[in-house]
């Protein structure tokens, strides 16, 4: 019987080197497996570095043209700012000439009335003028035709009617200055 028991025993013990060997085994396996999710995982994370560096660089080139582009529009920007200054104050120069030549328009247009005005009184002066040396010759020739008897009685009105005479007092263009 203690053979017996010895056997159990060593077979026993031979069942428990063998689950002890499978469970070494097993931890080895587990151990391999997780070795080789870690690997896996590692070479993902390269990848996934990779990826990330590779949107890094395009991302920094793209702030890089970004930033040419901000700073270019900006230039432009400036100059246009610049332009429109420009343009502003022709504008306002051009308005400024424009006004002028409307106030020289009118101070114009004033003397040409006066001027116009002291035409049109120097006109009527002159008519006035005529017209009396005509009447006043007409009396002299009535009076020599009437010495010489060749002449009844011609009739010797002085028709100042049909001629309005202004006095200086009287007449709106009188004496008007031609300063304005």
């Amino acid at each position: 019987m203690t053979s017996e028991v010895n056997e159990l025993m060593e077979l026993l013990n031979c069942i428990i080197q063998f689950e002890t060997d499978i469970k070494s085994e097993n931890d080895e396996a587990e151990n391999w497996r997780q070795y080789l999710v870690n690997e896996q995982e590692a070479k993902k994370f390269v990848k996934v570095k990779q990826k990330l560096h590779s949107a890094l660089r395009n991302s920094e080139k793209d702030v890089s043209r970004l930033r040419e582009q901000v700073r270019k529009a900006k230039k432009d920007f400036d100059y246009c700012n610049k332009q429109i200054t420009e343009y502003i104050t022709a504008i306002e120069a051009a308005q400024h000439e424009l006004d002028e030549l409307k106030q020289e328009g009118k101070d114009f247009d004033k003397v040409f009335t006066v001027v116009e005005e002291n035409i049109m009184e120097c006109i009527l002066k002159t008519k006035i003028q005529i017209y009396k040396q005509t009447q006043e010759d007409k009396k002299r020739i009535v009076a020599k035709l009437e010495l010489l008897g060749c002449v009844d009685s011609l009739p010797c009105k002085e028709d100042v009617s049909a001629v309005q005479i202004h006095n200086d007092t009287s007449t709106p263009f009188s004496h008007q200055s031609l300063e304005i």
